[in-house]
């Protein structure tokens, strides 16, 4: 392919320096830092919510072969095989000692099993799930009493629901392997998995930075364990690298804030009886005589600048790989927003017309047209 007489390669790699120059300034800005701190803190969530679904759908399967022989043993009975009396007894004495007043999704999931006197195995289960559900969510909102309501039931239908698999199978195995996995991915919401696991949808960028924070000195040892174990290792790898890159990203943060300048300065602050009397001498003698702590302030500041340099240079590294691995929408914290349009409305029985046709620009219609007069000119 020949070049235009007025492009050179030169000039091509020239302006893609200058392209590459300006990503990497931007990458190393606060507005930079925060966006990319958004990509990674939706990478981690994906991680763990992948994590969760894994054991819940693995818990899920180890009962599906006593929830088939359930089903084929009540064949054209109209009624159930677990018992839902003890739930309700347990959540009502629990109501009782607390004097909780039930939340309006707690009172349709409670009202579900007093409607319902038995319930087969896989009604149980997916009760059992839903009323699971809400006293984690209890436990999160600091409600002790909405939590010990809906655990008592929780509870209950867990044991209606492994005395129908011993009778089925002979043996509690598939429901202590499925109870297992459950419980572990409701701890996940629990500690340093459940913050990252909570939306940004509609903050801020900013808010990313407190949790990848967190996340960057968390042991998260126990839940790369347990992703290994369910086979999803290369999860448990992108948790340590999401755990480096967090680190790099927050260490640039603090450095664009002046972090890290803050503490030289503060130092000196806390020490005025040695470091004011150094500068005057060392503005007086040239840089002689300085007494503590002056020269550890001075190389505190110098260190401080070259670090906050490294990091910035490293964040501006971890941004572009970032932005190279995930798609754009990971790095959005609010929905975007589309072009406006306008619609013409004909009649009811017609219904809505189709988009009107962009308005052209008449600054490119003239530029456009001064080019066609040009290149005919040419070919005269």
């Amino acid at each position: 392919m020949q070049l235009p007489p007025s492009e050179s390669p030169y000039e091509r790699y020239n302006e893609a320096g200058r392209d590459f120059a300006r990503l990497k300034r931007l990458n190393e800005s606060k507005t930079g830092i925060e966006t990319n701190g958004v990509g990674l803190y939706n990478s981690i969530q994906r991680d763990l919510i992948t994590h969760q679904e894994s054991l819940r759908n693995d818990g899920a399967s180890a009962i599906q072969g006593a929830i088939d022989a359930d089903k084929a043993q009540l064949a054209n009975q109209n009624r159930g095989s677990i018992s839902t009396t003890g739930a309700v007894a347990e959540a009502s004495q629990a109501i009782a000692k607390t004097d909780y007043s039930l939340k309006p999704a707690e009172r349709t999931l409670l009202s579900r099993i007093i409607n319902q006197p038995e319930m087969t195995l896989e009604e149980a289960k997916n009760a059992r799930t839903a009323i699971g559900r809400a006293a984690e969510n209890a436990r999160s909102r600091g409600d002790a009493a909405g939590n010990a309501v809906m655990t008592a039931a929780h509870a209950e239908l867990g044991e209606g629901m492994k005395a129908r698999i011993q009778e089925l199978h002979g043996t509690t195995r598939p429901y202590e392997h499925y109870n297992n996995q459950f419980r572990a991915s409701f701890e996940l919401r629990d500690g340093i998995a459940g913050d990252m696991m909570q939306s940004l949808r509609g903050e801020d960028a900013h808010a990313s930075i407190p949790a990848l924070k967190k996340f960057a000195d968390a042991n998260v040892s126990e839940i790369q364990q347990q992703m290994r174990t369910l086979g999803l290792n290369e999860q448990a790898k992108s948790l340590e690298k999401a755990q480096r890159d967090a680190r790099a990203l927050t260490n640039a943060h603090d450095s664009v804030n002046g972090r890290y300048m803050q503490g030289v300065y503060r130092l000196f602050m806390q020490n005025p009886k040695q470091a004011w009397p150094g500068l005057i001498i060392m503005a007086a003698g040239h840089g002689l005589g300085m007494p503590f702590p002056m020269p550890q302030l001075l190389g505190g500041a110098f260190e401080s600048a070259r670090l906050s340099k490294s990091f910035r240079a490293k964040a501006g590294r971890v941004g572009m790989r970032l932005q190279s691995e995930l798609p754009p929408e990971m790095f959005r914290t609010r929905t975007e927003a589309g072009a406006p349009e306008t619609f013409s409305y004909k009649n009811p029985d017609e219904g809505w017309t189709a988009p009107s046709e962009p308005s052209v620009n008449p600054q490119a219609a003239k530029a456009a047209a001064a080019k066609s007069a040009k290149q005919a000119r040419r070919r005269q």
